[in-house]
């Protein structure tokens, strides 16, 4: 076992650094996995390139979850389906600055359990079919 301690006061109080700047940090660890606590805010940081979370059996995001980004974003799920869900008396709400563009190549559906509507503050509302054989 190796343990690092310091009774600094600092937010650097224990630093990590490769000065190289070809240089990295890898930590590897066995089936007991690697656990990074803190009871401030805290951050990972990359200057240049991305960040990429991966796990065999998913990731886990517990608490309010803020994604925010410059740039255009995606959500890709490959072979499987994305479930947006809320438990209890949460809302799912979709907000746009712009257009909200729902494409699909086989159905879409909309369930409601209660009254609902479709409006627009300004244009026409269309919704249109293409019956095959007409």
């Amino acid at each position: 076992k190796i343990s690092i301690l310091s009774n600094n006061q600092t937010s650097t109080a224990i630093a990590i650094t490769n000065s190289n700047v070809s240089g990295g940090i890898d930590i590897n660890a066995g089936t007991s996995g690697v656990a990074i606590d803190s009871t401030g805010n805290s951050n990972f940081t990359v200057s240049n390139g991305s960040l990429t979370l991966s796990g065999a059996n998913g990731i886990n995001l517990i608490g309010e979850v803020n994604i925010q980004s410059g740039n255009t974003s995606n959500f890709t799920v490959a072979n499987s389906n994305l479930n947006l869900r809320t438990t209890g008396t949460g809302d799912v709400v979709i907000s746009s600055q712009k257009n909200v563009d729902i494409d699909a190549t086989q159905s879409i559906y909309i369930d409601a359990g209660a009254a609902s509507n479709f409006a627009t503050s300004a244009g026409a509302l269309t919704l249109s079919a293409l019956l095959r054989g007409e």
